[in-house]
């Protein structure tokens, strides 16, 4: 902005100490964002990285009243007949500042809020050995078998689900998780769906 009280400012700009701010909040932003990337499954480093974005957003919306309150300062300037004073830019670095403070803040919700209600806990179910049935029907539809040949038919799919190794969030033990359900298939239709932790 232009300040009639130092020397007349050949350009418009920022004052040092929202610049600086703005800087180094960017900075520290990009540098957490990168660490987020690290493949680290523990629970103490998502939510380190998580309380340094709630403190990043802090900053960012630090650096919007900073901002706000030097262009409300520079509108109330008289401005010189000689000079054009346009705010447009400016305004639009101070709605910048408060988007990136929210994004943030968006994403903690989605991360451990939202998508945490989705996921669930599955308990294993304990079967005795008599209470497995030997034959399930339709378990070998649809295949072409030779019943001249000894080994069995191959068995056709019918669970429809895919699952990744991964550490229980609260255990911290190896368990599988649920990242895709097959539409039709007898996990959908018993109730599962992706997110739950066999």
């Amino acid at each position: 902005y232009w300040d009639s009280t130092d020397p007349p400012q050949d350009y418009s700009g920022w004052p040092v100490t929202n610049t600086q701010a703005r800087l180094f909040t960017s900075a520290a932003a990009c540098i957490n964002t990168v660490l987020t990337l690290i493949p680290w499954p523990r629970r103490e480093w998502a939510y380190a990285t998580a309380f340094c974005f709630a403190i990043l957003s802090g900053l960012f919306f630090y650096c919007f009243a900073l901002d706000v309150a030097q262009l409300e300062s520079a509108k109330e300037r008289a401005c010189p007949a000689s000079v054009s004073c346009e705010f447009g830019r400016y305004s639009a670095t101070a709605v910048f500042d408060f988007i990136c403070g929210l994004v943030p803040l968006v994403y903690l919700v989605w991360q451990f809020v939202i998508k945490h209600n989705k996921s669930r806990v599955v308990q294993p179910k304990k079967f005795k050995p008599e209470d497995v049935p030997m034959h399930i029907p339709g378990l070998y539809e649809g295949v072409e078998h030779d019943m001249a040949k000894q080994e069995p038919p191959p068995i056709r799919p019918t669970l429809g689900v895919e699952v990744v190794e991964m550490e229980h969030p609260d255990t911290r033990e190896l368990c599988l998780t649920v990242i895709n359900v097959t539409k039709g298939g007898c996990y959908e239709e018993a109730g599962g769906r992706i997110g739950d932790i066999l």
